[in-house]
């Protein structure tokens, strides 16, 4: 695909690991369940940092930190409703930028997966 919107999608990629990682800040709490969600927020951080150089951990990466982010998004808006949009508005949009940066590789994965032989050009009846 175009190599600066597959840049870009690595960037975003990077961008929501380090946005993750700055947020562990705002998690205070010594139970032993917070505790857990703050080191589950730093390995998701840490795989979504290394992510744009390892191509093997790109797809689990994005794959657990949507599914985190998402189930805490569910949280915020089953618990507050529409009230809770302010609070939760940049999870909203990392999960957005994690959305648009898996199709972008999505489809630079299948291009690249046809240039290669993998994938026929059409279908053959």
């Amino acid at each position: 695909m175009y190599e600066s919107l597959h840049r870009l999608a690595l960037a975003a990629v990077f961008g929501v690991g380090m946005a993750t990682l700055v947020g562990l800040n705002q998690v205070s709490g010594h139970a032993l369940a917070d505790q857990h969600r703050q080191v589950m927020l730093a390995l998701v951080a840490a795989a979504l940092m290394l992510a744009p150089w390892l191509r093997q951990l790109r797809w689990p990466a994005i794959a657990a930190a949507l599914a985190s982010k998402t189930a805490l998004l569910a949280l915020f808006w089953s618990e507050a409703g529409v009230a809770a949009l302010g609070t939760s508005l940049a999870e909203l949009v990392q999960v957005l930028a994690l959305l648009a940066a898996g199709v972008v590789l999505l489809l630079e994965a299948r291009i690249e997966a046809r240039w290669d032989g993998v994938l026929p050009l059409r279908q053959e009846g």
